[in-house]
């Protein structure tokens, strides 16, 4: 059951099945060495449940408390380096999804231009960033299927694992800063989209 619950998202990384299919063997290992020792050493009933269970109980904990909307919004603050969100922010939306080696964490809010402003100035990864701005001239768009090389407009591939509320298009007046990634192996890189129409902030953080 854990392997099929775990497939969906690393099915096709097979470096990461493998992975997981290693650390499955060691939580088997570990129980049957609890087993034995419990059996060996006559050990009461109750801190052998404890002893069996504790890897389980953790995991579940472990995930439960990550899960927490709070938690997650943290994590992408910190993991791209970006300023706390306005405390007068309304319709906050965060989702993220994961395999062992890679991920991607989205955060949506809206504030007032003033405190959007603030978040952007207060932001350690935008600080010498300048962002491309856009309008009904220059526009944020998909590339057309078929893209005769036009240079009129900025033109993205959509990110087929973003949540649908993701606003990756902007055909108004809008910003877009990119997140420098850190280190060599470019971890915690990402974007951040601003639709000045609806004061509304799209924040994406990739972890690779």
């Amino acid at each position: 059951m854990a392997i099929c619950m775990f497939w969906p998202n690393s099915g096709t990384n097979l470096a990461d099945f493998i992975v997981f299919l290693f650390l499955i063997l060691l939580s088997s290992l570990w129980q049957l060495i609890v087993f034995l020792l419990a059996r060996r050493f006559k050990t009461s009933r109750i801190i052998w449940a404890i002893l069996f269970l504790f890897p389980s109980l953790y995991l579940t904990f472990d995930i439960g408390y990550h899960s927490l909307p709070q938690v997650k919004i943290r994590q992408i603050i910190r993991d791209g380096r970006l300023s706390e969100i306005p405390k007068s922010a309304k319709n906050l939306k965060v989702y993220t999804w994961h395999t062992l080696f890679s991920g991607e964490s989205f955060l949506c809010f809206e504030a007032s231009p003033a405190e959007i402003q603030k978040f952007i100035s207060g932001s350690d990864s935008l600080k010498d960033v300048e962002p491309k701005v856009y309008s009904e001239n220059r526009m944020r768009i998909p590339y057309p299927l078929n893209y005769n090389g036009d240079l009129t407009h900025d033109y993205f591939i959509p990110d087929t694992m973003a949540p649908k509320w993701l606003k990756e298009e902007l055909r108004n007046k809008g910003r877009v800063y990119e997140i420098p990634f850190i280190g060599e192996r470019g971890h915690n890189s990402g974007i951040v989209i601003i639709d000045d129409l609806s004061n509304t902030v799209y924040i994406k953080v990739v972890w690779s």
